[in-house]
């Protein structure tokens, strides 16, 4: 009667082994499932520092580009200011020599008119052509301002379209923050433990079977098998 009883026993042993292999199998495919998803997670959280790292270097940068363009458009506007300044002084200065030469050449023609004896129509149209040099100067010299201002305005605007231009351009670079990459889902684990169970009760059950099949008697009852 020893014999159903042992080969019950290596039914029951190897059908709980494989439930044990099983079981051991899937919490191992669990532990794998989990250190890749932390390992997915670790990585994800790298690469988002490092973007963040770069897009703050990327802002300091941006703040300075900013602040150096400001600086080299302020310089270009006074060195157009100072050209324009130039341009006034020197038109003020030369019409004031102008006015001085154009009463000393008026007073040179009645000087010599006097000197000679001459009067009347002459000597008026003397002082008329003198008035129109003086007259044809300052024309010239008013053109010369205008073109001046309209040179300088156009001046202004290149520099405010370059400096508009450029500052678009950094600030292209920094304009959308990073965002992070979506999380990686979670493992789905097995339930191992479940079939664990399953598996033993499935083993005793083949240890039943075993042992009656090998003429063993029912172990709760003493009778034999119905």
């Amino acid at each position: 009667m020893a014999l159903p009883a042992v080969m019950a026993g290596l039914s029951v042993a190897t059908s709980a082994l494989g439930a044990i292999g099983s079981y051991q199998q899937g919490q191992a495919a669990n532990k794998a499932a989990t250190r890749n998803w932390k390992y997915q997670n670790q990585v994800r959280e790298a690469e988002w520092k490092q973007r963040l790292s770069i897009w703050g270097t990327k802002k300091v940068q941006f703040s300075q580009e900013i602040d150096a363009s400001n600086l080299a458009a302020q310089i270009a506007y006074s060195q157009a200011q100072t050209s324009l300044n130039r341009s006034w002084q020197s038109a003020i200065l030369q019409n004031e020599q102008d006015v001085i030469d154009s009463l000393k050449a008026e007073g040179d023609i009645e000087a010599s008119a006097a000197e000679r004896g001459v009067g009347g129509v002459s000597v008026r149209r003397a002082v008329r052509s003198n008035l129109a040099t003086l007259g044809r100067r300052q024309a010239m010299r008013s053109r010369f301002l205008t073109e001046s201002e309209e040179k300088f305005n156009s001046s202004n605007e290149r520099i405010r379209r370059a400096l508009k231009g450029r500052q678009n351009k950094l600030y292209s670079q920094v304009a959308i923050q990073p965002t992070p990459d979506v999380a990686p889902p979670a493992p789905v684990l097995q339930n191992n433990t479940f079939g664990l169970l399953a598996g033993l009760a499935g083993a005793a059950v083949d240890g039943f079977s075993t042992h009656k099949e090998w003429g063993g008697k029912n172990p709760f009852t003493g009778e034999d098998y119905k």
